[in-house]
């Protein structure tokens, strides 16, 4: 979505939902403040009720980074804003209602949590701060078997093994385009490589080299398919790619 601008504001996972409050000949306006192409949603018929009530907060960690699991049915529209040592996540149309504080799970990689819910606006944000200041890995949000997962990455670490430093970090390798889009053609034209194949190959020799070092690799594609944004993001997601 964007705004009136056109400044890119977040990327949509299928399923997203939200409320429409006005619109254009291409555009979609929703409660969020963002604008989508009429194209890239369904609308549902008669009067849908989307909003969502998050009634548990649950905690879990593992070597790979940390997990805020959030009891909630359904899958909010949200933007997340991710500074240097701060991250804030807006989910629209969704209440708090956890009996726990969200405060009080022990979390390592943050200093603070906490959730606040606007009743103007029917959001409610979480903000992390980050343990001493320091930058985070990474972070993504999932949805699933109702629970929204706010999962916070650690800082992989080099092996000791100097054969393999790269043992135990995950990475997924995306060469983009495929299947029925070459991307941009070479000075040779139609009778040379075209960016599908430039790229495709780049990124097999980076497979390999990484495997080499000892990473656990994957590719998004290797049989010259064309994936969408959301299948691409669920390889890394499925994997947990560091």
């Amino acid at each position: 979505t964007s705004d009136f601008r056109d400044n890119m504001i977040t990327s949509v996972e299928q399923g997203a939902t939200d409320y429409v409050v006005g619109q254009s000949a291409s555009y979609y306006q929703l409660s969020c403040g963002g604008y989508i192409h009429k194209e890239d949603v369904r609308v549902l018929d008669g009067k849908a009720d989307i909003d969502v009530t998050v009634g548990g907060v649950a905690f879990e960690t593992d070597g790979i980074g940390e997990t805020f699991v959030l009891a909630a049915e359904g899958k909010p529209y949200y933007i997340s804003q991710y500074n240097e040592n701060t991250v804030d996540i807006t989910f629209y149309n969704t209440t708090w209602q956890p009996a726990q504080e969200i405060g009080s799970l022990p979390t390592e990689l943050f200093d603070k949590v906490t959730a606040e819910y606007d009743s103007a606006t029917n959001t409610t944000t979480l903000h992390f701060e980050t343990a001493g200041g320091k930058r985070l890995w990474g972070y993504n949000v999932e949805f699933g078997d109702g629970k929204i997962l706010v999962r916070a990455k650690r800082t992989p670490k080099l092996s000791q093994n100097p054969a393999k430093p790269l043992e135990g970090v995950t990475i997924v390798v995306d060469a983009g385009h495929g299947g029925n889009d070459p991307g941009a053609l070479g000075v040779a034209g139609l009778t040379g490589p075209d960016e599908r194949n430039l790229n495709y190959m780049n990124a097999y020799a980076a497979y390999l080299q990484l495997r080499a070092l000892g990473a656990t690799v994957y590719m998004t594609q290797t049989n010259d398919e064309r994936l969408s944004y959301e299948q691409r993001m669920d390889i890394a997601r499925d994997t947990r790619a560091d």
